[in-house]
């Protein structure tokens, strides 16, 4: 099999549509649903079971997914091995980055990059930092930027740390946090568990339920706008914000802070694309 059949395996299990994987791929949806049979005839096996809601992979299909990951990463790890050989820097580098990191720290780095090696391409996935590390063990990413702390045995770096605090229209003290309404929004499971943590280690009683909106900039404004407080990480702060800021203290008096790294596996930075890719980001003063 080919590396565009394993490919149009794992993406058509991404969205369990041929109409949206063909979209996903570029080519027509007659063309995926050929390709498709011709696999499943040489293979010998039914991949998938077609629905009115889709397609439903059979178990031989989820096997086979789990292979298309293993071949697309052995794929990678081989046309980087042979640009090292040849010296070249050229290839693609598959990135994941969480939300906010994509939004705003992510195009200076592949900015920077790309200007001095203008031959590499990028794919990149988003979402929150829970996803795009499960991206990376799955081996469907190279290297990750995530917020958190996550169990990982390979390549790390510390990028930088961000306070969090408490804010509000108006002044207001700690102790008093649980007289107010909280304003609450999505986000990363990490950051929640950091902050539920720290309003169990402080307060015995729930905070007064207020608004709850789908992004963090979204509450900062709700809180502007004397709705409420709210607890969030420094990223979304500005210094010209019209907002009282109390930095969070953990038990031992230390700011809480929560950590953005880079995660890579190890022989990620032995192929050109890697090395080249981990020199640039040590080169970022990512506190400016």
């Amino acid at each position: 099999m080919m590396d565009r059949d394993w490919e149009l395996i794992s993406v058509l299990y991404q969205e369990k549509n041929i109409t949206k994987a063909s979209a996903k791929l570029y080519i027509s949806q007659p063309a995926v649903t050929k390709r498709l049979q011709m696999i499943e005839s040489k293979l010998g096996v039914q991949i998938v079971e077609r629905g009115r809601k889709g397609v439903h992979f059979t178990p031989e299909g989820e096997y086979l997914v789990k292979c298309a990951e293993e071949m697309r990463a052995r794929m990678r790890e081989i046309m980087s091995n042979l640009s090292s050989m040849t010296k070249e820097v050229k290839g693609v580098i598959k990135i994941g980055a969480s939300n906010n990191f994509a939004r705003k720290t992510l195009p200076k780095i592949l900015s920077e990059y790309q200007e001095r090696y203008p031959d590499v391409k990028f794919e990149i996935s988003t979402g929150w930092s829970s996803e795009i590390f499960k991206l990376l063990c799955n081996k469907e990413i190279e290297v990750a930027f995530i917020r958190g702390e996550y169990k990982w045995s390979q390549g790390e770096k510390l990028l930088f740390q961000e306070k969090l605090f408490a804010i509000n229209s108006e002044k207001i003290k700690i102790e008093d946090l649980p007289k107010f309404k909280k304003i609450e929004y999505n986000c990363d499971i990490k950051l929640k568990s950091i902050l539920d943590n720290w309003w169990r280690e402080n307060f015995s009683d729930h905070s007064l339920k207020g608004l709850m909106v789908d992004r963090s900039d979204t509450c900062k404004e709700m809180v502007m706008q004397g709705l409420g407080f709210a607890l969030v990480p420094s990223t979304i702060l500005k210094e010209n914000d019209k907002l009282f800021k109390l930095e969070l203290l953990d038990k031992n008096g230390e700011f809480l802070k929560r950590n953005t790294k880079m995660l890579y596996y190890e022989n990620f930075k032995e192929t050109n694309l890697g090395k080249t890719f981990l020199e640039i980001v040590d080169a970022i003063d990512f506190k400016n």
